[in-house]
């Protein structure tokens, strides 16, 4: 029986539909990863094989051109292939786009997450170290400084700062020393007629209000304390 032979046109058709039925099945295969997503890690695995895909897809198109496009006759294919090419480009701008938001919404939630523990643990301040709170009734001098019965070393730090800048009261030669007023006089009587560096220093604060806060085991230190939590804004 005589053998039947096959045009090399035939070949080369049947050669370039078989490329683009290729195509067209693995651009399926992206759409359907697309369908399935479901968290962030897979989204950025989807959104490389779409970029892996969409450049094979662009070969076969260009390899059916140099095998003669003008031989092949289901041009639909082209058609179609061309259309998922340009479906897939916008799925993966939407993906890129909503992943961007995804990733703000979160530094977001975030932000707000600390806004709340902060404020959380903010609830009572600490009655305890330096922000324990003493009774003045022994030291009515720093109590009328204070306008207070009661206060922590902090403050009374914050309120000798304060009140040092608010009246001027900076040395014009060295602006971390504090030109004691009367009131201040008072307070630190130990230091009145001092001079240069042995002037009263923001740094040494600290230390010259130590006086009014006796240290636990110290006489007088469970009369002097105030063992309660200070409500905010109280």
């Amino acid at each position: 029986m005589p053998k039947t032979k096959t045009s090399k046109s035939s070949k080369k058709t049947k050669k370039s539909k078989s490329k683009k039925i290729s195509a067209q099945a693995e651009d399926n295969k992206v759409v359907e990863n697309v369908e399935n997503v479901e968290t962030v890690e897979n989204v950025e695995k989807v959104v490389e094989s779409t970029s892996i895909k969409l450049e094979t897809s662009n070969d076969i198109i260009s390899n059916s051109d140099d095998n003669n496009v003008d031989d092949v006759k289901d041009k639909t294919l082209i058609s179609r292939i061309d259309h998922h090419q340009s479906v897939l480009q916008e799925i993966k701008k939407l993906l890129i786009s909503e992943l961007s938001a995804l990733k703000e919404l979160r530094k977001a939630a975030k932000q707000e997450t600390k806004k709340k523990k902060r404020k959380n643990s903010g609830g009572k301040k600490s009655n305890s170290g330096i922000m324990r709170k003493f009774k003045l009734e022994k030291h009515p001098e720093l109590a009328e400084f204070m306008e207070s019965d009661i206060a922590s070393r902090v403050d009374v730090l914050t309120k000798v700062s304060k009140y040092s800048k608010e009246y001027n009261l900076q040395a014009e030669d060295n602006k971390r020393r504090i030109i004691l007023d009367d009131k201040l006089s008072k307070i630190f009587p130990e230091l009145v007629g001092k001079e240069g560096d042995e002037r009263l220093a923001y740094t040494s604060i600290m230390k010259h209000i130590s006086k009014f806060f006796p240290k636990q085991g110290q006489e007088g230190y469970d009369e002097a304390i105030v063992d309660i939590d200070i409500d905010e804004g109280a």
